[in-house]
């Protein structure tokens, strides 16, 4: 049993098991992309309770992964961007753009990300088309397309201060929300105790796993149109999410700058501290065509691609800690289903149907060891964190 524990907490590996087996420290997609290290893991987790398989009921992947990296064939269109400020790009900023430092740090950072994994899930990170293909499979052509984008839109408006596969547990949170005809919940102006600002908090809580943030519920009552479709038309003061869900649909042609990007530049505000978002929003657009665009072109990738290299690599470069993973934007999707399915006792395609698609119930993104030692879950909840 205490063997188990370590396995499946990720403290040590898999050592009795044979090499380029089943391997904990993997992602469930990744490890089912083996079929070997899969039934291997079937096996372990039967040994703790049926509730724990892991992949039940199928070892095929739920996507096909193999052309990540090739660029989606759509229109490649910048999109708008706020003016530079009235009074011009700061002294500190442009200093720190057009210093030669700032791009050889990132590119370090960018060939970590490759390293550590693969161009397919490196530069492939924002390929969804093979998600959408199912959606179409699904819902048939039109509808199925506007579900695609509708559900990128929703991940991108459930970003901000996310990892990967938090975000994914998010979106799917909300999803079921609007597909169940629940209101969002509410925000109230809170002053401070001062007197002087305050903050927007939400009226009720979310379900133990999930989280009521403000900026998200805000984000998407912006988006938000008849019949619970998610648009994409995010103010211009906020550019970063409104360029994510632009990755997401196959336009790489801007980048998401997100504070895993800027610390993989270096960049630092005029007193030293390491920025946490491009701040005021109008220095967005500078950034994109004075840093990103031009050292894209020089490395023959287009902007996103890169972007997303460095997004990975930021760990590996900086010695710490990422939940994001290693995994693309896929791979990490089908590693929540495989979770939630194994949670529920349905089948990983059930799972991407029923729950991802049609929203009947929350993907969950962990998986707590209780679970997979046989204690069990509340299936009608949906809330592991």
């Amino acid at each position: 049993m205490d063997y188990l524990r370590q396995v499946f907490s990720g403290q040590m590996a898999a050592s009795g098991l044979p090499q380029n087996y089943y391997d904990p420290s993997r992602s469930f997609a990744q490890n089912a992309l083996d079929p070997a290290a899969l039934q291997q893991a079937q096996g372990i987790a039967m040994g703790v309770g049926p509730g724990a398989m892991i992949g039940k009921g199928t070892a095929a992947p739920l996507f096909d992964l193999s052309n990540l990296a090739q660029r989606p064939d759509v229109p490649q269109v910048p999109i708008e961007r706020m003016p530079p400020p009235a009074k011009g790009v700061p002294d500190w900023m442009r200093a720190q753009i057009e210093n030669p430092a700032t791009a050889d740090q990132y590119k370090q950072v960018l060939q970590k990300g490759r390293e550590v994994a693969g161009d397919t899930n490196a530069l492939g990170w924002w390929n969804t088309f093979p998600l959408r293909d199912r959606y179409i499979g699904e819902m048939g052509g039109a509808a199925g397309d506007a579900a695609w984008r509708s559900d990128m839109n929703l991940l991108s408006a459930t970003s901000p201060r996310h990892a990967f596969p938090p975000n994914i547990r998010q979106a799917s949170y909300f999803g079921n929300t609007i597909a169940e005809g629940r209101p969002l919940p509410e925000l109230v102006w809170q002053p401070n105790s001062t007197g002087s600002g305050g903050n927007w908090v939400p009226t009720t809580s979310a379900p133990p796993g999930y989280a009521n943030f403000p900026l998200h519920i805000q984000n998407i009552q912006n988006l938000l149109e008849p019949g619970g479709t998610l648009s994409n038309a995010y103010p211009l003061s906020n550019p970063k999410p409104a360029s994510m869900a632009q990755n997401l649909v196959g336009n790489w042609s801007v980048p998401t700058i997100d504070v895993r990007d800027l610390r993989a530049m270096g960049l630092t505000s005029k007193g030293g501290k390491a920025l946490q978002s491009v701040d005021p929003a109008s220095l967005y657009g500078y950034i994109e065509t004075n840093f990103h665009q031009p050292l894209a072109r020089e490395l023959g990738l287009d902007p996103a691609q890169m972007q997303s290299s460095t997004w990975v690599g930021v760990p590996e470069y900086f010695g710490g800690a990422d939940r994001s993973g290693t995994g693309s934007a896929l791979s990490t999707l089908e590693d929540s289903i495989r979770r939630t399915a194994a949670a529920r006792g349905l089948t990983p395609e059930q799972t991407l149907v029923r729950g991802w698609m049609r929203k009947e119930f929350p993907l969950l993104s962990t998986v707590p060891l209780g679970m997979l030692l046989g204690q069990g879950v509340d299936a009608n909840q949906g809330s592991i964190q």
